[in-house]
């Protein structure tokens, strides 16, 4: 189907609104193509609709996270980036300058960015699954408030 060219026949067949997504890179294509199956009842998960393709791991984990954020409607950039990463996020919105200026920024939407880590967390008390709990809220926290991000700050919050 792929091979053959049928995806990009079926996604500008008819639709002057599709056109342009032939334009688009291969994970955005199949994310618009799986979110509008998923809305017209055709499919109802972008994910086992891909594996049956035949689709590669990081195809499928891609595209079916960048179907869901169109899903979603979501523009809140930080926490798209967080819970689907930056190539689901930029193939659901491969044009989208606010998501670029966010990525380019250097704003802390990840863990690795995080002015915390595990070690200090556990030098703080903490074991276990409350490690990565509570850096799953202090990570929440400077999303909220990005100033805040820095080593200092975030052990005080950590010790309430």
């Amino acid at each position: 189907m792929i091979a053959a060219g049928l995806l990009d026949a079926w996604l500008t067949r008819g639709d002057p609104d599709l056109t342009p997504l032939r334009s688009l890179p291969q994970y955005s294509r199949l994310a618009h193509l799986c979110q509008t199956l998923v809305q017209s009842g055709c499919i109802t998960s972008a994910r086992a609709f891909l594996a049956a393709l035949r689709f590669d791991g990081r195809t499928v984990d891609t595209a079916a996270a960048a179907a869901a954020i169109l899903q979603s409607g979501s523009r809140d950039w930080k926490r798209i980036l967080k819970d689907h990463g930056a190539d689901a996020a930029l193939a659901a919105y491969p044009r989208n300058r606010r998501l670029r200026r966010v990525l380019k920024s250097g704003e802390c939407w990840r863990l690795a960015d995080l002015a915390i880590n595990g070690s200090d967390l556990i030098s703080l008390g903490y074991s276990g699954r409350e490690v990565g709990m509570a850096l799953d809220k202090l990570l929440d926290h400077v999303i909220d408030c990005p100033s805040d991000n820095n080593n200092e700050i975030l052990r005080g919050l950590a010790q309430r």
